[in-house]
């Protein structure tokens, strides 16, 4: 069950740009090659990055990602967020926080994901109960070879980080005519909920005029939400140093917290409790009122039984019956009254 959604204002930095070779993907930015601050060891080959297996490619169409496929979002994140700075492509963060899975937040992608459009939700439609305020959202949708069913979510995270090319730290300062939202997005320090979903579209809307066939379409919603205004992605210093007092860094990277990393219920388990209430509440309702019926048509047939028992048994006793048939003042034979002579 979706949770009510509260409504917020407040923009979100949106621009379509059209990749295509044997196949396309569009994100809100494009991607510009750069020997200098392109880390080699990031891309994957044929829609499968170094380690992973082709198994693990999602398979999930209209449905929430598995346990598998959101640990493979949610790792993908983390693995950005604690290895930026190591090749010196960006500056090191000394405050970034460990990203945790969203539930609610996968739900309101998937909600999201199944229009089958390529344009930001409003902020209402990506906004819960536990994060009301103001949240992220990154898109990415691909064709050909980068769709269909066996659509690996990595593809789009690494397109989305991939945007650091484009973007200068000191100046918060993103070529012109290029977009490094969801790069910005994706290594936010203050972020660390996220929630993904991906579906299948048999036809999906660019929005330029153009429409695809057999797309995947991946919507992730981030919380709290990032790219605020004249902030900085980070701290800039050695990592975990500017951790929050009670944070802790177990892998010296990302800052860690239990209470912060706690998973959420999702309204997913709400709703199937309450169903299961509902059901129990029918199922007591119904009982109590098939045995009130059966009960009641008892009472009706032994009603009515003694009812007929006594008739008979009044009918049976030849009481007026014989006092009536029999009387002598209806007689004139030699049953009837003796007449004096």
């Amino acid at each position: 069950m979706i949770p009510v959604f509260y409504n917020w204002i407040l923009l979100s930095l949106v621009s379509l740009c059209v990749s295509m070779e044997h196949g396309g993907f569009i994100t809100s930015s494009n991607l510009k090659p750069n020997v200098v601050k392109k880390r080699s060891w990031d891309t994957a080959k044929d829609g499968v990055f170094p380690g992973i297996s082709k198994d693990t490619l999602s398979r999930r169409k209209r449905s929430l990602p598995n346990s598998e496929d959101s640990k493979t979002a949610l790792d993908r994140h983390n693995y950005y967020r604690s290895t930026i700075g190591d090749e010196g492509e960006e500056p090191i963060p000394s405050n970034m926080k460990y990203m945790s899975w969203d539930p609610t937040l996968s739900i309101t992608s998937l909600v999201y994901a199944k229009k089958c459009i390529f344009e930001h939700s409003t902020d209402a439609e990506r906004s819960t109960k536990d994060f009301p305020g103001w949240n992220g959202e990154n898109l990415w949708a691909g064709y050909g070879h980068l769709g269909g069913k066996y659509f690996n979510p990595e593809i789009g995270i690494e397109s989305w980080f991939m945007e650091y090319v484009d973007y200068e730290f000191d100046t918060k300062y993103c070529t012109p005519g290029m977009q490094c939202g969801h790069y910005t997005q994706v290594v936010w320090a203050d972020t660390y909920k996220l929630g993904c979903a991906w579906v299948n579209c048999s036809t999906f809307d660019t929005t330029e005029g153009e429409i695809w066939t057999d797309a995947a379409y991946m919507v992730c919603h981030y919380a709290p939400g990032g790219n605020k205004n004249d902030e900085s992605l980070y701290k800039v210093g050695v990592r975990c140093a500017d951790c929050h007092p009670n944070d802790t860094c177990p892998d010296g990277r990302l800052c860690r917290n239990p209470e912060r990393d706690e998973i959420l219920p999702g309204p997913s388990d709400a709703g199937h409790i309450v169903g299961i209430m509902a059901s129990t509440i029918f199922l007591v309702v119904l009982l109590v009122g098939t045995t009130f019926y059966v009960l009641l048509h008892i009472c009706d047939f032994c009603v009515a039984w003694a009812f007929l028992k006594k008739k008979t048994k009044i009918g049976n006793s030849g009481n007026v019956p014989q006092r009536l048939e029999n009387t002598e003042c209806t007689g004139n034979g030699n049953n009837g009254p003796r007449i004096p002579q």
